[in-house]
C-alpha cells in the first residue's frame, strides 16, 4: 500500500485538452453573459447598463444559435434542396427547348421534301403537258 499515490489525478487526453481549448472563449462568453442577463432579470444592474448587458446577450445567443451544428445542417438542406429544384427545373427546360429544336427540324426537313414534292411535280407536269401539245401537233392537220 506504501506504493499507491494518496489520490489519483487523472490525465486528459489530447483531444480532450484540444476541446477545452478550442472552446473556452464560448465557454467564457456563455458565463459571462448568462450572468448578466441573470443580474439584469434580478435587476442588480442599473437599467442601461442591464438593457446593454441583455441585448450583448441575447445577439451573442442568436449567433451561437446559427452557427450550431444543427441549424447549418438545416440551411446547408434547405440550399441543397433549392439547387436541386433549380437543376431540376433547368434540366426540364432543357428538354423542352431539346423537343422545340426537333420539332424545327422536322419542319425544316418538311419544307424541303414539300419543295422537292412541287419540284417534281412542276417537272413532270412541263413534261406531261410538253407530251400532250406534241401529241395534239401531230394529230391537227398543217393549215
Amino acid at each position: 500500500m506504501a506504493s499507491d499515490p494518496p489520490f489519483h489525478i487523472p490525465i486528459p487526453s489530447e483531444a480532450q485538452v484540444e476541446y477545452t481549448l478550442d472552446h473556452a472563449p464560448a465557454i467564457m462568453g456563455h458565463s459571462i453573459l448568462g450572468a448578466g442577463i441573470i443580474a439584469t432579470l434580478l435587476e442588480w444592474l442599473p437599467p442601461m447598463i442591464g438593457l446593454v448587458a441583455a441585448l450583448a446577450g441575447s445577439t451573442y445567443y442568436c449567433i451561437c444559435v446559427w452557427e450550431s451544428r444543427t441549424v447549418q445542417h438545416a440551411v446547408n438542406n434547405w440550399r441543397m434542396k433549392r439547387h436541386a429544384r433549380k437543376v431540376f427545373r433547368l434540366k426540364a427546360k432543357a428538354k423542352v427547348v431539346q423537343a422545340k429544336l426537333e420539332a424545327l427540324e422536322k419542319v425544316r426537313m418538311a419544307r424541303r421534301e414539300a419543295r422537292q414534292l412541287v419540284e417534281t411535280a412542276a417537272t413532270e407536269a412541263a413534261k406531261a403537258t410538253a407530251v400532250h401539245e406534241a401529241k395534239i401537233a401531230e394529230k391537227s392537220p398543217p393549215d
